[in-house]
C-alpha cells in the first residue's frame, strides 16, 4: 500500500515538474523580438568587455558614457557575478536606424495610442558565457542626443512585451561644448574662403590700389602701366571691382594695422554701389568702426548732391589676394570645401548635447516627445503599390509612416488605415517593405502633388487612396536605407 502511495506521489511530483518546465518554456518562449523588416540587416552592437568586480566608466560612441559599479551584476538566479563580462551597446538616432531595428515607436495609455519621436534611443546588454545578466543596483549612463527642441520624457522597452513603460524621473541635459566649439572653427573657415570669380559684394576703394597690388610697389612699373588694360582685366578675373574713392585711414586687421585703401572689402548692407561711385571724379569717403572687421562706410559725391552709406567688411589684404593667380585661388577653394564637407559630415555624427539618467536594469531605453496630430485632417486611406513584380499572393498588409524633419516612425498595419492624420504643413512619407527585400515609397514630391481640395471635400468614409512606387532592385545595407531617406529627411 505504502508502495503505490509513493508511486502515485512521485507521479504527482513528476507530472507538477513537467507542468512547471512547459510553462517556463512558454514564458521564455513569449519575450518580445523585434520583427526586422530586412532579415540581414540590423543595427550592430559595440562590444566591450570589462571586469565585473571593478568601477568603470566606459566611453560610448559619440560622446556618450557608462558609469559601471564594480560588483553590481547578478545572474538570473542572483547569485553575483565575478570575472570578465562582455557589454554590449548600440544606438538608435533617427527614424531609418530605429526602423531597421523594428523598433516600436508608439506609446498606449488608457486606451489611447500615440506616436513618439524620439531623442535618443539606446539598447545595453551584458553577458557572460552567453547568459544575459541583471543589475543589483541603478547605474548612471550618458548618451548622446541631436535633438534640442522639444519636452522629451524617459521610457523603457518590456521584453516580455515589446510596449514602452514611463520612468518618471528627472535626467540631466548637458550641452556638447566641443562640437558647438568645432563647428564655429569649421564655419569661419567655410566664411573666410574665396570662390573665384569673386561676387559683385567684394570690392577695393579705387583702382591705384589695384596698380600697387598687380607690379608689388613697383612705382616704375606702376606709373607705365596706368593705362594698361590688362591690369583691369586681371582685377576683373579675380572678380574685384573698385569704387573712386581714396582712403587714407589704417585699420586693426588680426592683430596688425593695414592701410584700408589696400584691403579687400565685401559690401554687407546698404544696397549696390551707385554709378557716381565709379565715375572719374573722386567722391568722399567716411570710415567708422563697428566691432571686429566690421566698418560704417558712407560715400558722398563730388558734387555734393548724393550720398549711400551701408556696413562693409575687411576681407583680406589686397596684396594676399594678388599673391596666388585666380586659378591657384579656385583649386585651393576646392580642397578646402572638400576638406570642410567631410569635417561637417563626422560633427554631424557628433550628438548636440547629452541625457544622464539611472537605469535599474538592462535593456532598451528612449528619450521621446509625442507627435501633435490635433490640427491634421482625419483620413481613411488605402495604400496601394505601382510598378514591381509582385507575386499573386502578396498582400499589402503594413506600410510605415515617416513625418519629414522628424526622428519618428509610424507603424501602420492595415487596421489603422482608416485611422490616418494628415495635414499639407506636415510632410510625409511612407514606405512598404516588399518581398525579396524591395521596398514601395510614396516620396516627398509626391505628398506635395496631393490635391488637398478632393481630401477636404470627399466623404469621411471614402477612402483615398495613396500610391507607393516599387523602387528598382534590392535593399542590401543600411547605407542604402540611410539614402532613401536623404537629403531629403533630416535625422536631427
Amino acid at each position: 500500500m505504502k508502495t503505490k502511495i509513493y508511486l502515485a506521489a512521485l507521479a504527482l511530483l513528476s507530472l507538477m515538474a513537467c507542468q512547471e518546465k512547459k510553462t517556463t518554456e512558454v514564458l521564455a518562449s513569449s519575450q518580445w523580438e523585434a520583427q526586422r523588416p530586412f532579415a540581414n540587416i540590423d543595427i550592430p552592437f559595440e562590444d566591450y568587455e570589462i571586469d565585473a568586480d571593478r568601477d568603470t566608466v566606459l566611453a560610448l560612441p559619440q560622446g556618450g558614457a557608462f558609469y559601471f559599479k564594480g560588483g553590481a551584476l547578478r545572474n538570473e538566479n542572483g547569485d553575483r557575478i565575478s570575472g570578465k563580462v562582455s557589454l554590449k551597446y548600440r544606438i538608435f538616432h533617427d527614424a531609418p536606424s530605429a526602423f531597421l531595428a523594428a523598433m516600436p515607436m508608439s506609446y498606449e495609455a488608457q486606451g489611447e495610442k500615440r506616436y513618439m519621436a524620439t531623442a535618443g534611443m539606446f539598447e545595453l546588454r551584458a553577458e557572460q558565457n552567453g547568459s544575459k545578466l541583471k543589475m543589483a543596483e541603478a547605474m548612471k549612463i550618458t548618451t548622446p542626443s541631436f535633438q534640442k527642441e522639444g519636452n522629451y520624457s524617459f521610457f523603457h522597452l518590456k521584453d516580455e512585451d515589446g510596449k514602452w513603460e514611463y520612468l518618471d524621473q528627472e535626467y540631466e541635459i548637458v550641452e556638447n561644448k566641443s562640437k558647438q566649439k568645432a563647428l564655429k572653427k569649421v564655419n569661419y573657415k567655410a566664411q573666410s574662403l574665396l570662390k573665384m570669380p569673386l561676387e559683385a559684394k567684394y570690392f577695393c576703394f579705387d583702382y591705384s590700389a589695384i596698380l600697387d597690388a598687380t607690379y608689388n610697389n613697383n612705382y616704375g612699373k606702376i606709373y607705365e602701366n596706368r593705362e594698361n588694360p590688362l591690369v583691369g582685366q586681371k582685377a576683373q578675373q579675380y572678380g574685384l571691382s573698385w569704387l573712386n574713392s581714396q582712403c587714407y585711414k589704417y585699420i586693426d586687421y588680426q592683430g596688425s594695422k593695414q592701410p584700408a585703401a589696400m584691403m579687400v572689402w565685401k559690401r554687407l548692407s546698404g544696397g549696390r554701389f551707385p554709378a557716381w561711385a565709379k565715375d572719374k571724379d573722386f567722391d568722399a569717403l567716411d570710415l567708422q568702426p563697428i566691432r571686429g572687421n566690421i566698418y560704417q562706410l558712407t560715400l558722398n559725391s563730388n558734387d555734393g548732391t548724393e550720398e549711400w552709406s551701408g556696413r562693409i567688411e575687411a576681407v583680406m589684404p589686397l596684396m594676399q589676394l594678388y599673391r596666388y593667380s585666380p586659378q591657384s585661388w579656385a583649386k585651393n577653394y576646392e580642397k578646402n570645401m572638400a576638406e570642410i564637407e567631410v569635417e561637417m559630415q563626422r560633427l554631424s555624427q557628433e550628438a548636440d548635447l547629452f541625457r544622464s539618467f539611472e537605469i535599474s536594469d538592462f535593456g532598451i531605453y528612449n528619450y521621446d516627445r509625442f507627435l501633435k496630430w490635433d490640427e491634421a485632417l482625419p483620413l481613411v486611406a488605402q495604400f496601394e503599390i505601382e510598378g514591381g513584380e509582385l507575386p499573386a499572393s502578396f498582400r499589402l498588409d503594413k506600410v510605415f509612416c515617416f513625418p519629414l524633419n522628424e526622428a519618428s516612425l509610424i507603424d501602420l498595419p492595415a487596421r489603422d488605415w482608416n485611422k490616418l492624420r494628415i495635414s499639407p504643413d506636415r510632410p510625409l512619407r511612407f514606405l512598404a517593405v516588399l518581398p525579396n527585400d524591395q521596398v514601395a515609397l510614396f516620396d516627398l514630391d509626391d505628398f506635395a502633388a496631393i490635391d488637398w481640395s478632393e481630401i477636404k471635400d470627399r466623404p469621411a468614409d471614402q477612402p483615398y487612396t495613396i500610391v507607393l512606387r516599387a523602387q528598382p532592385g534590392q535593399i542590401k545595407t543600411a547605407e542604402e536605407v540611410q539614402q532613401l531617406f536623404a537629403p531629403k529627411m533630416a535625422a536631427r
